[in-house]
């Protein structure tokens, strides 16, 4: 089976080579969708260049899926197919083909509307006010409905015998084999192409890690779990570091986190007015009708420019209208207080600092007149990593254990987690966490900046 059937030209890879599937695939209306979705939201309303697509992510991801594979073969005796690296090229490349547009945000809102699955529990439901007893799914979930449905992929499916139970048992990572890694874990073929790419697009220089190094180092153990040679642990710890660093510079920017509430806030409008409508029964039908493919970025913001015109500053729309105003003109809400401390993950005073804020937010709105819709507290814990590095090796699951970053030294047949290497830092900051609460502000169109320092000087009485 040959992998270059086509190439594309990457910034981050010079020539990305694709199997004839993948090219057939990458050609497809639904994946051509992934062109028109910003991986990073609004990211690039504060840093201009990161303005990269789901599209490049995804062909970039299964790029990465591909070298894995290929240094596993390389460093061990295993035999893995071709048949098998295909599988898994594909799960890559069509791990964020459910995206909703513009990134999390509006997954959030739908999941919140409907009686919503959790993002990061799949198998529970949480209830809803306004979503008339319907589901939201998950991108993961609606990842599935395409692969299942979509009359384009199942003619590519069944053109180049790519068997789709098998694939979807990858993509939906229910039953994880020792390769799982690969696909969902902290140096999973997804994580291993957004931090440089990100770096490359945004300027935050965060991202200049050793990928190509790391990822030529993957092998496995006795077990057939994937992990890294010991020359690589160095290089693998600068890199779930520089993620840490990364999310704090970029993904909980002040400004980015103001414009992720407006947003939010905006798509959650547009559900409640019922200018779209996207529940589980929606996207099946969306798929299967091939109408899934224009729900990209541009109709989400044609529906919130038509919205701002029939809007326009009525009474008791004013909050609605400076949202809006937020993410199409740039005006976005204020950061008008903030605290952050490294504690451990176990400290009490968390809980007790969000108790104080929230009643000295509600203490401020009242003092100055002000709506408390206008106020936001953004608690959050910024260590965005999907292992439990606090966790000894003997107490995971296979499934943990085949996500978990594990290392092999030279001469074991055994590997073992990072976190417990002594000279690593990841293992050291597995019992902390960098713990903040950020007060978000919207002012009204036209208001004067004393009323934000007002705010701020009674913030800074606590």
């Amino acid at each position: 089976m040959s992998f270059n059937h086509k190439s594309i030209t990457d910034p981050l890879y010079g020539y990305v080579g694709l199997s004839e599937a993948e090219a057939d695939i990458v050609s497809s209306p639904i994946f051509q969708r992934l062109h028109n979705v910003r991986q990073l939201g609004l990211v690039h309303l504060v840093f201009p260049s990161a303005s990269y697509s789901r599209f490049s992510h995804s062909v970039g991801a299964c790029h990465n899926a591909g070298r894995i594979i290929d240094a596993i073969r390389e460093n061990s005796t295993v035999r893995i197919p071709d048949s098998r690296k295909q599988l898994y090229r594909l799960a890559a490349l069509l791990h964020d083909i459910g995206h909703y547009p513009l990134s999390h945000a509006t997954e959030h809102a739908i999941t919140s509307h409907y009686v919503g699955e959790s993002i990061l529990d799949m198998g529970g439901l949480s209830p809803s006010n306004s979503g008339n007893g319907k589901v939201g799914l998950s991108h993961e979930k609606v990842g599935q409905i395409i692969i299942e449905n979509d009359p384009d992929l199942s003619k590519i499916f069944e053109k180049h015998g790519i068997n789709k139970k098998k694939l979807l048992g990858i993509f939906s990572k229910k039953d994880p084999d020792a390769l799982f890694g690969i696909i969902s874990s902290d140096l999973d073929c997804d994580r291993l192409d957004y931090l440089p790419r990100s770096a490359h697009t945004s300027g935050v220089p965060y991202g200049a890690t050793d990928v190509d190094f790391i990822i030529s180092k993957a092998t496995v153990d006795k077990d057939g779990i994937l992990c890294f040679e010991a020359k690589a642990a160095t290089a693998i710890d600068h890199f779930l570091v520089s993620r840490f660093y990364d999310y704090m510079q970029v993904v909980f920017h002040k400004t980015v986190m103001g414009l992720e509430w407006s947003l939010n806030f905006c798509v959650t409008q547009l559900l409640e007015r019922q200018e779209i409508e996207i529940s589980a029964e929606d996207v099946q039908r969306l798929v299967e009708r091939r109408e899934w493919a224009n729900f990209d970025d541009s109709h989400i913001f044609s529906k919130f420019k038509k919205l701002s015109e029939s809007l326009n500053n009525h009474a008791g729309t004013q909050v609605v209208c400076d949202h809006l105003r937020a993410i199409l003109y740039r005006a976005p809400p204020k950061l008008v207080y903030e605290w952050e401390a490294l504690l451990n993950k176990d400290d009490e005073q968390v809980k007790l600092r969000s108790k104080l804020i929230h009643s000295k937010t509600d203490e401020i709105a009242r003092a100055l007149s002000l709506d408390p819709q206008r106020f936001h507290i953004v608690g959050r814990n910024p260590f965005p990593f999907s292992s439990d590095f606090s966790k000894p090796a003997k107490e995971l699951t296979y499934g943990e254990q085949a996500r978990s970053v594990s290392i092999l030294e030279k001469g074991k047949k055994k590997s073992v987690l990072l976190s417990e290497r002594n000279e690593c830092l990841i293992g050291s900051m597995s019992g902390i966490r960098n713990y903040a609460i950020k007060v978000l502000y919207l002012p009204r169109e036209g208001e004067s900046k004393e009323i934000r320092d007002k705010i701020r000087k009674m913030f800074s009485e606590i």
